[in-house]
């Protein structure tokens, strides 16, 4: 079960690489457990922020975090895959570019997948939701100006 998790799990971030979101997508069960660590409401500049459940949600989100960002520009990276039997948590760096401003951000994320029957039956991912926010967020309407580091 292991390998076939991690085969999923490398094959998963390769689409995402590449930016072909229905051929991500195809790889998600339907329903999936979707999350994103950000409060239940949202944000109001961060438009990819809301439940998901299908496949076509899940291209969807893919979509709209590819428009509103800088594909070039995207640094990501996967520092590790840890695996245990069908769960695997992908530990990285988000590294974006915000299309509308310039504004660029890095976020430490951890990311926990589950694969059942060959697809991914959970997605919850967890990241600095405040660091992501300020990003899209114009300047004049920040709640706060001065950036956060580590220890905050």
């Amino acid at each position: 079960m292991s390998n076939d998790t991690r085969e999923i799990v490398e094959e998963l971030l390769r689409r995402l690489a590449e930016g072909d979101h229905d051929r991500t997508a195809e790889l998600f069960a339907e329903p999936v457990d979707w999350l994103l660590s950000w409060p239940v409401e949202g944000h109001p500049a961060v438009p990819w922020i809301r439940s998901r459940s299908s496949r076509a949600d899940v291209a969807d989100h893919f979509r709209s975090l590819e428009a509103h960002h800088v594909p070039e520009l995207n640094g990501t990276s996967v520092a590790r895959i840890l695996v245990d039997g069908p769960d695997a948590v992908v530990l990285g760096e988000i590294a974006q570019t915000v299309r509308d401003g310039g504004a660029s951000y890095t976020s430490p994320f951890a990311l926990h997948l589950t694969v059942e029957d060959g697809l991914v039956t959970r997605y919850h991912i967890y990241e600095d939701s405040l660091t992501v926010a300020r990003a899209l967020t114009p300047p004049d309407q920040r709640l706060f100006s001065a950036p956060y580091g580590p220890g905050w």
